[in-house]
């Protein structure tokens, strides 16, 4: 390798890769990167239902993480994932406390779907189950659930919010609550160009 940085083609989409580079000077020095490469753009009927079930998930497509982590300090940091949660099932899990501290706790939990490959988003809704599994007096969890719309999925300045959800408590998926949101209000971000990228985040 003379160039830095090197650019790998002829990669498979959602495909998991292992690189490990030698010196020649010194062979037994090695240098080891493990990463993901992105999924192809979704259609909606490619993208259909995602239950987060393992045989059925999609989840390797979303970006799930905390956008926020200035100065953060707690190692445990819990990032969004697809978790097992007892009377609920298989779910997305953001488990964000509501902390204003970005030392413990970071900030803009989001969850990014799929780019998808339509040609305009405002004809399209996307429709979920949500809830806050925390009691109602219980205030250490943040309740407000954003959805909007992003351009660059490298750059969240370009994330339009959309819809604002306050969350309700549920003890169970029985009583969770089903909310349809549309996407008909959106013009753009802020340089007027139209994202492809639902994105779900939530914030202290």
């Amino acid at each position: 390798v003379t160039t830095s940085p090197l650019q790998l083609t002829g990669l498979q989409s959602n495909t998991l890769y292992q690189v490990i580079g030698y010196q020649t000077c010194a062979p037994t020095d090695t240098l080891r990167a493990i990463f993901r490469t992105d999924c192809d753009a979704y259609t909606i009927e490619h993208f259909a239902t995602e239950t987060f079930t393992p045989a059925t998930s999609s989840i390797d497509c979303w970006k799930l993480g905390v956008q926020d982590t200035a100065g953060v300090g707690n190692t445990s940091l819990t990032e969004p994932e697809r978790r097992y949660l007892t009377a609920f099932g298989d779910v997305l899990y953001f488990n964000k406390y509501k902390n204003t501290s970005s030392y413990s706790y970071g900030n803009n939990y989001y969850a990014m779907l799929p780019e998808l490959r339509i040609d305009s988003i405002n004809k399209y809704q996307v429709v979920f189950d949500a809830a806050t599994t925390v009691a109602p007096n219980d205030t250490t969890a943040a309740r407000q659930l954003y959805v909007g719309i992003l351009t660059d999925p490298q750059d969240f300045s370009t994330l339009e919010i959309t819809d604002t959800i306050n969350l309700v408590y549920a003890e169970d998926s029985a009583h969770m609550k089903t909310y349809a949101i549309g996407f008909d209000n959106y013009i753009g971000d802020y340089m007027g160009d139209y994202g492809k990228y639902i994105v779900f985040r939530v914030s202290a």
